[in-house]
C-alpha cells in the first residue's frame, strides 16, 4: 500500500493513504497505533479523505519510520484490514 506527503511543516504531516477505501474501524485502528507511538504526539486520522494528520516530536524520519510500519509491516496487525 502507498501513501503520499500531502503537507508537511516542523513538526506536522498530513499524509493521504492511496488506494484503501478508509473505514470508521480502519481509522480507529490506525489512529489509536499511531497515537500509542512514542515518536508521534498526536496524530489524528479522516476517514472520509483517507487522509492521517500527524504531530511529532523528534526527528521527521522516526515519524515516517512509525507511519511506515503502521501500514507496511504485518507484526502490528494493522495491514489485515487493508486485506
Amino acid at each position: 500500500m502507498k501513501c503520499t506527503i500531502l503537507h508537511e511543516s516542523r513538526g506536522r504531516m498530513r499524509v493521504h493513504v492511496n488506494a484503501v477505501r478508509m473505514t470508521l474501524h480502519r481509522a480507529d485502528v490506525l489512529e489509536a497505533y499511531l497515537n500509542h507511538s512514542e515518536v508521534i504526539e498526536h496524530a489524528k486520522v479522516y476517514e472520509r479523505t483517507g487522509d492521517v494528520l500527524i504531530k511529532y516530536k523528534g526527528s521527521r524520519a522516526g515519524a515516517v519510520t512509525v507511519l511506515s510500519h503502521s501500514l507496511f509491516n504485518p507484526g502490528t496487525g494493522f495491514t489485515g484490514y487493508f486485506g
